[in-house]
């Protein structure tokens, strides 16, 4: 199985021209190492298929969070657990208004 680099870190960016496509570069800290573009390569119908990256859950968080500061927004969100918490207790208050 597969392992993630402890010390990877992906940067998004939108492209310096036109600002419509996000780029993305990765870099392995504590080996001053840089990702190169990856292989495109033909694979058999029904053949495995290793993963080209692996994250683990702090990097995919950081990653999740600097494409949200670029302004990408899931298609379809149910708000954030902090959205939920509010409203939940702007009900709370409307009810003790109204009852």
């Amino acid at each position: 199985m597969n392992e993630p680099v402890k010390d990877l870190v992906i940067v998004p960016r939108r492209d310096d021209y036109f600002g419509t496509t996000i780029e993305l570069r990765g870099f392995i800290k504590s080996e001053h190492s840089a990702i190169t573009p990856c292989a495109i390569e033909k694979v058999p119908v029904g053949g495995y298929v290793n993963p080209f990256l692996v994250l683990d859950a702090d990097q995919l968080q950081r990653f999740v969070n600097d494409l949200w500061e670029l302004g990408i927004r899931p298609d379809k969100a149910a708000g954030s657990a902090g959205q939920v918490e509010a409203l939940r207790y702007h009900l709370e208050d409307m009810r003790t208004i109204v009852f």
